[in-house]
């Protein structure tokens, strides 16, 4: 969980540079003028498809927690959080099944309010104990694809200048990294608000629908073609049938439980470990799970 402040919120960051660096780079995608029964990126279509397997699994939500302190207009949150909601198509979206294809569907303006839960625990006995109890039972509540939404998020008052916000996205509509423009253009708008201006961000000039149908439309013909060339030449030689291991009994469902462990590598190691992986093309992630595979 990350740790901020009211004043930084306040204050903004350089959002509305690095979102003017991203309609440069994606400039030749053009603005698609239907925006009902579009098509899935292959990015959505795979996780649409585990979900229609798995459930409501959950493994695929990007579940993210900020410590927030000092003295919180709630007010101009709700609103920043509603009009990123408003501004992004994607975290608006949902998922619906025609003639046995999946289409994503973008729900309207006045449907755009942010999903937000408000808790007050200055007054709890076992506010510590309460709060790992909410966060469980956040990160353990489930998405609807169908019905939306797909964001949602819980302000919860720890003391009179003490908050945490959760904020849980599906992965089908957002990813780890946007997270970073999420927070930035919550602080750009809340700081706006809290001063009494209107949000200051450029109008977006393209969003994820876009990317989806001109995804499509681009991986076809010669660019498909050169593709799969590329991947039959890889793939020579590769055995036909995977040895998969059979000596464990798996149920008919991932539950994904785990835990982690740490552990370091030294420097010499590591270079030998990133020479490796030059020598055989992979990445260094590659190189090291081959390794744990073979012990």
């Amino acid at each position: 969980m990350s740790d901020s402040t009211i004043a930084r919120l306040k204050a903004g960051s350089g959002a509305n540079a690095r979102a003017g660096g991203q309609l440069s780079a994606m400039a030749a995608i053009p603005r698609i003028e239907c925006r009902r029964d579009l098509p899935l990126s292959f990015a959505q279509e795979r996780l649409w498809f585990l979900a229609q397997i798995e459930g409501g699994s959950k493994a695929y939500r990007n579940f993210h927690g900020l410590k927030l302190r000092g003295e919180l207009d709630r007010a101009a949150l709700r609103r920043a959080l509603n009009q990123i909601v408003a501004r992004h198509e994607s975290l608006r979206t949902v998922f619906t099944l025609v003639d046995g294809k999946p289409l994503q569907q973008i729900m309207g303006e006045p449907d755009s309010q942010f999903h937000l839960i408000e808790h007050d625990l200055r007054e709890c006995d076992g506010a510590a104990a309460e709060l790992e109890r909410l966060i469980a039972e956040e990160a353990g509540t489930s998405f609807d694809l169908h019905a939306g939404p797909l964001i949602r998020g819980r302000l919860i008052r720890q003391g009179n200048e003490e908050y945490v916000l959760l904020i849980t996205i599906h992965h089908i509509i957002s990813d780890a990294w946007s997270f970073g423009i999420f927070s930035n253009e919550l602080s750009t708008l809340y700081g706006a608000y809290v001063r009494g201006e209107e949000g200051a961000l450029p109008e977006l000039g393209v969003q994820y629908a876009d990317y989806a149908v001109w995804q499509r439309k681009w991986m076809g013909g010669e660019v498909l073609g050169k593709q799969v060339e590329y991947w039959k030449m890889a793939l020579a030689g590769a055995p036909e049938v995977l040895q998969l291991p059979t000596d464990h009994v798996r149920p008919e469902q991932q539950s994904y439980s785990g835990a982690t462990a740490k552990l370091v590598l030294d420097e010499e190691l590591t270079a030998g470990l990133r020479g490796l992986s030059r020598k055989h093309r992979t990445t260094l992630y590659m190189t090291v799970l081959a390794g744990w595979a073979a012990l």
